[in-house]
């Protein structure tokens, strides 16, 4: 369990490539089973770069295996990946950081009307806050490259590292890309 969490929490380590979208399809079709040992059509919303071939790769392995895939891209883009439905976001009008706070609200009321089996965040900065604020579950989050690292928040606001630590807390799995994150994210308060 994370500290502060009261949920079991793992660190999953993660190499890049096909690998990726295989474990993440672990994940949902082991939380798909009705019993019956048959899986069931899940809902997947996903946070990410809309651009990101890791994503895609994901993507498109839970779309192969029948699930119904929606993509929210953040920042902001149009995409057209078969199988996967996307959404965006009105730009926030107001100003600085309140803007993250709009996102949040904005990303809860996608999920509230999507009702998501499974929301996949990718990055723990950024896409994690906003998966985290939807306040559904279960909730991945897909940690790339520095995202848990200090160096990632040196000279940023304190308020992104706060979030970022709130959002990994607030997951029930984190999936990472090499044993250094797992280290690292003791800096955050999660406890492998």
């Amino acid at each position: 369990p994370s500290a502060g969490s009261g949920r079991g929490q793992t660190l999953e380590i993660n190499g890049p490539g096909p690998a990726s979208a295989e474990s993440a399809g672990r994940t949902a079709d082991a939380g798909a089973r009705d019993g019956t040992g048959m899986t069931q059509r899940l809902r997947i919303l996903h946070i990410g770069n809309g651009q990101a071939f890791k994503i895609r790769a994901i993507a498109d392995a839970f779309v192969a295996r029948g699930h119904d895939v929606h993509m929210l891209p953040t920042p902001t883009i149009h995409g057209d990946w078969p199988g996967v439905t996307w959404h965006t976001l009105p730009e926030p009008r107001v100003p600085g950081q309140a803007k993250v706070l709009a996102r949040m609200l904005a990303v809860r009321r996608l999920a509230e009307r999507l009702q998501p089996d499974i929301i996949h965040a990718h990055n723990a900065w950024g896409p994690g806050w906003y998966g985290a604020a939807a306040g559904r579950r279960p909730f991945v989050i897909h940690a790339y490259g520095g995202d848990l690292l200090p160096e990632q928040y040196a000279g940023r606001p304190a308020l992104q590292r706060r979030l970022t630590a709130w959002a990994c807390r607030r997951a029930d799995r984190i999936v990472v890309t090499g044993r250094h994150m797992v280290g690292a994210s003791a800096g955050l308060g999660i406890r492998p």
